[in-house]
Order: C-alpha cells, then sequence, then structure tokens
C-alpha cells in the first residue's frame, strides 16, 4: 500500500491545488486579465498555461521518482501513465474554470 501510495503521489498536486486556484481565478485573475470574451491574454489563457505546468510537473516528479523502480519496463512505462493521467485531469479542471 505504501509503494502504491508513493507511485502517485505526484498527483497529489491535483486536489491539492483545485480549490485554492478555483478561488484565485474566480476573485482575481477575471478582474485583473478579463473573462474568456476578451481576445489576447485573458484568464482561460492563464488557467491553461497553470494546469499545463501542472501536468509537466507532475510527469517530471514521476519521471525522478522512477529511477528507484528496479524494472525498466518500469521506469519507462511509469512516467508515460502518469503523464497521460496528467494530461488527462490538467484538460479537465481547465474545461471546469473556463469562463465563456
Amino acid at each position: 500500500m505504501k509503494k502504491a501510495f508513493k507511485a502517485f503521489c505526484p498527483l497529489l498536486l491535483y486536489p491539492i491545488l483545485f480549490i485554492p486556484y478555483s478561488f484565485f481565478n474566480s476573485k482575481i485573475l477575471v478582474d485583473w486579465l478579463g473573462c474568456g470574451c476578451e481576445e489576447g491574454f485573458n484568464a482561460n489563457r492563464f488557467t491553461l498555461l497553470f494546469w499545463g505546468i501542472i501536468a509537466v510537473l507532475t510527469t517530471v516528479l514521476s519521471a525522478l521518482f522512477a529511477r528507484r523502480c528496479e524494472k525498466i519496463a518500469e521506469r519507462i512505462v511509469y512516467p508515460i501513465i502518469v503523464g497521460v493521467i496528467s494530461l488527462a485531469v490538467s484538460y479537465l479542471f481547465f474545461r471546469l474554470m473556463m469562463w465563456k
């Protein structure tokens, strides 16, 4: 159980960051950058950039954790799986926080 928890530890960034970023997005970003209806760099683009950086960060962390795996196949497959999950969750969170 401990090994499974450590394996998906990088993915814990998502539930930890969702509520604070949602508050930050609605209270500060929309006032500062404008909603998604405006052209150019707006709150939606910033949100996409933020969750994209989190996806890259979780993938890099999983690649660092994969160095501890004993089998070469696990070292390759683990970061790929976490990267795909990270991209899917980032896209979902971006869609949930989009301003129309």
